[in-house]
């Protein structure tokens, strides 16, 4: 009978314990960041690119490549996820995706480290309070080239000017990245023009040494026109004097930062087009998300073909599913959205030499097959 008494008591108990088991959050209003960067008074936008450097750096620095999987030429990405807990502490890690020849091992080992070194993440928070959260960290495993490739200068000469490209400070806007994202997404639309259309470019901004402002090219990734393009520079003009320059080593230096401007109508009669475009960026984001945490290219193309039938011809959006079709050998889609996305923006390097020649070897190949078939 007391044998009997104890096995309910202890069922009882247990019964009890996974009712108290506290929730563990999927995604939260403030998402956990890697400890380090929290002292430096940064912006937001800064603080959590500082976060996730010290994070790669951790990992990058503690791992190895292991034996098996660089003889027998295995690459790619583990996923491990672990949850980081209310004290930040990192808690039950597993390997959610796996390439083979050891590297789920050891990307597990490093992540166990944190552990085993107390390392304490920033929590994620959700209405202020700290909260577990479950989090996936991608670690991918590349084979380094049988020849070194030297590494380029972090900055170019424009006339006498260097312009750097890597820093330690990107450049600060006087109001703040919220106050710029505001200003860049809601710009008034040219007089005369139908408010309907939705569409985003990209410019260049050259923001020197001493806080100077000069706008350098601008993508008009939806095809706007002139009328909206003057707009947008209007606005970015407006910015000017209200900029502190980028740092490196200490220093003010000169150098370019992309900036995105969104034309969004506000309209109550082009409230559905709003939404589409909210849509197309919002499926947009996940085939970028996909593509870089899993490397499924097909997965990432089927979203970007559902961005696009809401924002027919954004050149965004065919430029990345572009190189995603390269990945797969879709040749001819490839060159289709790539010789599309060119006629707006430039290439990379290593697409602007394989694009003339891949398009025309498909050129020949689909007048050859028509010939086949006639």
């Amino acid at each position: 009978m007391k044998l009997k008494f104890l096995l309910l008591f202890t069922l009882f108990s247990l019964s009890l314990s996974a009712q108290e088991v506290e929730e563990i959050f999927q995604v939260v209003e403030e998402m956990p960041v890697f400890p380090g960067c929290e002292d430096r008074d940064l912006p937001a936008d800064e603080y959590k690119k500082c976060a996730q450097e010290a994070m790669l750096q951790f990992i990058y620095g503690n791992i190895q490549y292991p034996t098996e999987a660089r003889e027998a030429g295995i690459e790619g990405t583990v996923v491990i996820r672990f949850v980081v807990g209310a004290d930040g502490g990192v808690q039950n890690p597993q390997i959610v995706r796996e390439i083979g020849g050891g590297c789920g091992a050891e990307a597990l080992r490093v992540v166990n480290s944190m552990v085993e070194q107390d390392i304490r993440w920033i929590p994620g928070k959700n209405r202020g309070e700290a909260v577990p959260v479950y989090f996936n960290l991608p670690i991918k495993y590349r084979l380094e080239q049988e020849e070194p490739v030297e590494k380029a200068p972090p900055y170019f000469m424009v006339g006498a000017d260097t312009v750097f490209t890597e820093f330690n400070q990107a450049p600060i806007y006087g109001g703040g990245p919220e106050e710029l994202e505001e200003l860049l997404t809601s710009i008034p639309y040219p007089p005369g023009v139908d408010s309907c259309i939705a569409g985003t470019m990209v410019a260049q901004l050259f923001i020197n040494r001493v806080g100077g402002l000069r706008i350098g090219d601008i993508f008009d990734y939806s095809n706007l026109g002139f009328d909206y393009q003057f707009e947008a520079i209007k606005v970015l003009n407006s910015t000017s004097g209200q900029w502190q320059a980028a740092q490196r080593g200490g220093r003010p230096v000169n150098c370019y930062v992309p900036v995105r401007l969104v034309f969004k109508p506000v309209d109550e009669a082009c409230q559905q087009t709003a939404l589409d475009f909210d849509r197309a960026y919002a499926l947009a984001g996940e085939a970028e998300q996909i593509y870089a945490e899993t490397e499924d290219a097909e997965a990432a193309i089927a979203k970007w073909n559902a961005a696009l039938e809401l924002l027919p011809g954004n050149i965004e959006f065919l430029l990345l599913r572009g190189q995603a079709y390269l990945e797969i050998n879709e040749n001819a889609k490839a060159c289709a959205d790539l010789q599309q996305a060119k006629e707006v923006v430039a290439l990379a390097d290593w697409v602007a030499q394989v694009l003339p020649l891949l398009c025309e070897f498909e050129a020949v190949k689909s007048e050859e097959e028509t010939e086949e078939g006639q």
